[in-house]
């Protein structure tokens, strides 16, 4: 029965709730699986309601597989695979997803997935083969994959100059070459190479860059230096794991929101869904008053 519906293209409401939901929600992931994977008639929010709730982690799978996977469906994939009540999903569905050319996967998942990259070794060369990888991601995926790995990636030919540079002093850093000095990969070897940012301050890039060096302790020492709020202020906010007080933050610092986007996956490790994202691309969806109040709020 499933195999006969899984093409039909139209059918009325009451076919999709009665009977594809109900295949679509199946134990057996033979029945499920049909209907995950080919199924036109499941909305963008039946399949997130789906992923939140099925036990079988191969029906995760099957909705990373589809045809056509929009981006909040890709972040709710990510979002149960990688958080720790996902963890019984083996990373085999964030594997079929960046193996799916035509899966929209935004940057905050798309950074999501590489912080949790180096334990998943099956999501590699699915990265390393990955089209349109953004700059930035294109350089950690250089960092996580294996020595046979780094050399395919390597030898992509739709890197920009300034990612081939950047791409290059990895490999060459891995394979135990020097590095130039000014390479971010240089720079994330221990805390101490970064207090002299105390006194001249950070800016986003040196952040970004300690960030994906591991550095989180040092990256909350700097913003407490830049917010000018006590230590213990900042981590409460960080820990809280707040997308409006994390954002607020760095607000207070003076930072962009898109690094405040960084600033909420990366430090304070909030999901994609769950993430406040920029109004217009670039601008705080907040008031100041309202921000100003969040900070208040942790005794900021």
């Amino acid at each position: 029965l499933a195999d006969a519906l899984a093409d039909i293209a139209d059918a009325p409401q009451a076919l999709i709730d009665s009977v594809i939901r109900h295949l679509a929600l199946d134990e057996e992931i033979e029945v499920a699986g049909v209907i995950l994977e080919r199924s036109q008639l499941l909305k963008d929010a039946d399949l997130i309601e789906i992923i939140s709730a099925t036990p079988i982690p191969e029906a995760v799978s099957a909705v990373a597989r589809r045809a056509a996977v929009p981006e909040a469906v890709s972040d709710a994939i990510v979002e149960r695979t990688i958080t720790p009540d996902g963890t019984w999903c083996g990373g085999a569905a964030v594997a079929d997803l960046l193996s799916n050319p035509s899966a929209q996967i935004r940057e905050q998942a798309l950074d999501a997935i590489l912080d949790a990259a180096p334990g998943h070794e099956n999501w590699h060369a699915p990265l390393v083969r990955r089209s349109y990888l953004p700059a930035r991601a294109m350089q950690r995926v250089a960092e996580v994959v294996t020595d046979q790995l780094l050399v395919e990636f390597q030898q992509r030919g739709d890197f920009d100059a300034t990612t081939i540079a950047a791409v290059a002093d990895t490999v060459r850093r891995r394979m135990g070459e020097s590095v130039p000095a000014h390479t971010p990969a240089a720079s994330s070897a221990s805390s101490g190479e970064w207090s002299h940012l105390l006194a001249d301050g950070a800016d986003e890039d040196e952040l970004s860059d300690a960030l994906l060096a591991g550095e989180k302790d040092v990256v909350r020492t700097l913003i407490a230096h830049a917010s000018n709020l006590p230590a213990p202020v900042v981590d409460s906010i960080i820990d809280s794991r707040s997308s409006k007080a994390v954002t607020a933050l760095a607000w207070k610092c003076g930072y962009s929101m898109r690094f405040a986007m960084q600033l909420q996956m990366r430090l304070a490790g909030i999901a994609p869904r769950a993430m406040l994202n920029a109004r217009n691309g670039t601008d705080y969806p907040m008031t100041e008053a309202d921000m100003a109040w969040q900070l208040e709020f942790f005794g900021g």
